[in-house]
């Protein structure tokens, strides 16, 4: 997927290059008419993408006249790609794959093909050094799109609008997976924004789809993608970030989990590094504003022994 940045958009095709894949599919929203300089960019983008493929490659294009936006635009484009495949690895303008990220894709939509529990492949680690894997990949519940794959069976049931979103249903998942209610009533207002307009975006729907059907995705154990496109001239990412640039190194897949269940310690690491932190805003309310058993609940999970942590991982080696 492209849209209006050349340099960004020539890393990640190069990088495709040195696979040569034998289909490709490209998906590019319109300009912005509000946004100075968006038409000549945008065509750049597409001249560029068009005359860089020099390999033996079997091109199909969707290119927008009209701007759609984050949400509509990337969603139609997934399910116009999936119109076509049955299952396929999906790259936006700047997510820079290592070229491991190709194999490690192709091997695991093989693997799980017919796993209806697993919905998405992830190329993103988030927590190295933090914390210990014993595989080559494991699962989450979380959704992580910075170069992922998934099948038609999954995108399917994709739903923009989520029309079917019960959100005191959703809550009570949320508040057991995060073991602090403020986190889910954050989720749960994102999720509730994205379905009422107020956000315009794609993923977060992503995200609901796999709580929903308590699904699981997969993880590797070391980080395959890096964000390049952080900075003024990004859509979302316009200020740096400690999850710019991250490294990505190989990753051969030789060793599986056992047991289709999330990796708890990573998921419970992954609250505290990756979603925690995002709601210290309420964090900082006076007592009143807060739920008198919420010092109780964070004193018993601090307090909780990481040993029972290290237990549950090892039971699902």
């Amino acid at each position: 997927m492209v849209f209006n940045r050349p340099d960004t958009t020539k890393k990640v095709l190069d990088r495709i290059r040195e696979i040569k894949p034998e289909f490709l599919y490209i998906a590019a929203d319109g300009p912005r008419p509000d946004k100075e300089g968006d038409v000549e960019k945008c065509q750049a983008v597409r001249k560029l993408v068009l005359d860089e493929i020099d390999w033996e490659c079997d091109i199909k294009t969707n290119f927008r006249d009209q701007n759609l936006g984050c949400g509509k635009a990337v969603s139609q484009a997934i399910s116009w790609f999936f119109e076509h495949v049955e299952e396929g690895i999906i790259l936006e303008d700047d997510c820079l794959p290592h070229p491991s990220f190709f194999s490690y894709c192709d091997d695991l939509l093989s693997f799980h093909r017919n796993d209806d529990q697993v919905l998405m492949i992830s190329g993103n680690n988030f927590l190295s050094g933090k914390v210990n894997i014993p595989w080559d990949y494991y699962f989450s519940s979380f959704v992580h799109i910075w170069g992922w794959a998934t099948w038609r069976r999954v995108w399917k049931e994709y739903d923009l609008k989520m029309v079917n979103l019960n959100s005191s249903q959703l809550k009570k998942q949320l508040d057991q997976r995060f073991g602090d209610r403020r986190i889910s009533e954050q989720w749960i207002k994102n999720l509730s924004a994205c379905q009422n307009g107020e956000i315009d975006t794609w993923d977060y729907q992503l995200q609901y789809l796999v709580w929903n059907r308590k699904g699981l995705t997969v993880m590797p154990k070391n980080n395959l993608v890096s964000n390049i496109g952080f900075g003024p001239e990004a859509t979302h990412t316009t200020e740096e970030s400690k999850f710019s640039n991250l490294p990505s190194e190989a990753l051969s897949l030789k060793t599986r989990p056992k047991n289709f269940a999330v990796f708890e310690i990573a998921d419970k690491i992954a609250i505290e590094e990756l979603y925690g932190r995002q709601d210290d805003e309420v964090r900082n309310k006076s007592f009143l504003g807060r739920n008198v058993l919420d010092p109780l609940k964070t004193f018993l999970g601090n307090a909780f022994p990481k040993f029972l942590l290290k237990y549950r991982a090892y039971r699902q080696r």
